[in-house]
């Protein structure tokens, strides 16, 4: 199998007149700072807020001790009632118990049935790029990817941190962690706005296979405000 995979590229390469050299050679080499749109010295948290607000999502910042209620508010904003909130969302301060008085909570580790079910998903993200506006999401443990997808509601918790100019940053970063044995996570999913999908005639329907309504919340850490 290898020796006629091999053969097959040695035909195409001999009707195209070019070596795998040549074909190396032909692609330009591209520096992040040559296509950026987003200064690294930008204020990357209102360029972030500006373009995933024009990408239909929903931007809410607060401090730490106001992220509980921020969540709350973000779910009764659209009559939210069953809501399955992420291991690493519910060990937050507070999240859970604030959470628990106004919803229904439901199992994270009852299988996709519970996703199926709820009204919303509560998550982390480990991303968000200002120049697009979206938010990235990667899977690993206590990182269920169903629960970005499948319930109509995604709230997302974001770190004003964890703001990158541009996927230049994003991927950069992501390459120096060691997620798995071959360094990157099996998932990686960039969102750019809730799901949506139009028919022939352009009539554009949200919400389809995916979320209809992303709720970012931008929390800033009381270490990085002085607090």
């Amino acid at each position: 199998m290898a020796d006629a995979r091999k053969a097959v590229f040695e035909r195409v390469a001999a009707a195209t007149a070019r070596t795998p050299s040549d074909r190396r050679a032909a692609l330009p080499r591209l520096v992040a700072d040559d296509v950026r749109e987003v200064a690294l010295d930008a204020d990357h948290l209102a360029v972030f807020s500006a373009a995933a607000r024009a990408q239909g999502m929903h931007v809410s910042v607060c401090e730490a001790p106001a992220l509980s209620a921020t969540i709350c508010a973000a779910l009764e904003k659209h009559a939210a009632r069953r809501v399955v909130l992420e291991h690493a969302v519910a060990a937050l301060p507070g999240v859970r118990e604030h959470v628990a008085e106004a919803f229904e909570l439901l199992p994270a580790d009852a299988g996709d049935e519970s996703l199926y079910t709820a009204d919303a998903g509560v998550t982390t993200v480990r991303a968000g790029v200002a120049e697009t506006g979206s938010i990235v999401v990667v899977s690993g443990a206590g990182h269920w990817r169903g629960l970005s997808l499948l319930p109509p509601i995604h709230v997302a918790v974001l770190d004003a941190a964890e703001i990158v100019a541009d996927l230049w940053d994003f991927f950069d970063g992501l390459a120096g962690e060691a997620h798995t044995p071959t360094g990157l996570p099996s998932n990686v999913t960039i969102i750019s706005g809730p799901s949506k999908t139009a028919d022939i005639e352009g009539i554009l329907v949200k919400g389809v296979h995916g979320p209809r309504e992303v709720e970012i919340v931008v929390v800033h850490r009381q270490e990085q405000t002085g607090g």
